[in-house]
């Protein structure tokens, strides 16, 4: 065979070998059905969710650290005191302390102008209602033994009588309690509120009465030196200066008449003690002196007085709870 012929035949395999690499159209077609039926085939739901849970990305596992943590909202934002923390808000509210005092003592009663300068035994009784720092009222009574100013005599508006003499009365001091940081392990309790206080002076065998009716701002301070403080229970030395500033109305009444008036009035206070809590329960011992003094007075027994003196004095003890 010559070489002309070997060539053609070469050109014409590659030629047809070429030609049968190219699919079909039947081959085509069979191709396009395969793949719509696979796109438009009906999966069963349970496949469908774990194709959707394959696809889905995957969690961090932690925030980025310039994202830093979530704000609190405005209501998750409480105001804190002065050496508390945070609190929650079920203890956001102020607890409720109840105290009652009882004590023993002296009252004094001298009026300048006059025979009346005597001091007797008494007896005393205070209760106390506090919200911690917010709103408070205390309220005291006391009475003295029926002896003052024996041994003298008094115009009954008739004729002279024997002066024997009783003096009881109450004190309420209704007030809003602040606190103050004094720095270390001081704090100071300030009190601002109004007084009403009423005296009686009752000559029983005279049948005769004098009374003081006074009311006026009032300041108070507390400074306290907390000695211990624990989860448990807690121990505290405090000091007590009190001063109020207002007008007495003046009045007594005899045999045969009546007479009143009205003088400025003002009065101070000192004292101190101990003071200890355990858990709920708290209990207290301590000294209040208290000196009234009142301007002066025009009666028709009690003459022209230039002043009216009035203390008390007494030793106490108290006990009380918080709710």
């Amino acid at each position: 065979m010559r070489p002309a012929q070997i060539l053609a035949y070469a050109v014409f395999a590659a030629l047809a070998g070429c030609a049968s690499s190219e699919p079909s159209a039947s081959d085509w077609q069979r191709d396009q059905l395969a793949r719509l039926e696979r796109e438009h085939r009906h999966l069963p739901l349970a496949d469908v969710l774990a194709e959707v849970i394959a696809e889905a990305p995957a969690p961090r596992s932690e925030p980025p650290a310039a994202q830093g943590p979530e704000p609190d909202k405005i209501d998750q934002r409480l105001p804190q005191r002065p050496g508390h923390g945070r609190r929650s808000f079920r203890h956001s509210w102020q607890p409720l302390v109840a105290t009652v005092d009882v004590g023993v003592g002296d009252v004094m009663v001298r009026a300048d102008g006059t025979r009346l300068n005597d001091r007797t035994d008494a007896v005393f009784a205070r209760a106390r209602v506090e919200t911690g720092e917010g709103a408070a009222l205390h309220a005291e009574y006391w009475a003295s033994d029926p002896d003052l100013f024996r041994g003298d005599r008094i115009n009954d508006g008739i004729v002279p009588r024997i002066a024997d003499a009783e003096l009881s009365g109450f004190d309420v001091f209704p007030h809003l309690r602040l606190d103050c940081d004094l720095g270390g392990d001081w704090r100071m309790p300030v009190r601002l509120g109004a007084f009403v206080d009423w005296q009686q002076l009752d000559h029983q065998p005279a049948r005769v009465e004098r009374e003081w009716l006074g009311f006026g701002p009032r300041v108070a301070l507390e400074p306290t030196w907390h000695l211990l403080d624990g989860e448990q229970g807690s121990l505290q030395l405090f000091t007590r200066f009190a001063g109020d500033l207002g007008a007495a109305w003046f009045s007594e009444e005899f045999v045969n008449g009546d007479d009143r008036d009205v003088a400025a009035r003002w009065s101070g206070e000192v004292g101190g003690g101990l003071r200890g809590s355990y858990g709920a329960m708290h209990a207290e011992i301590g000294y209040r002196l208290q000196h009234v003094m009142v301007g002066d007075l025009q009666g028709d027994l009690f003459g022209s007085s230039s002043g009216t003196e009035l203390q008390r004095q007494q030793v106490f003890v108290g006990f009380g709870i918080t709710y």
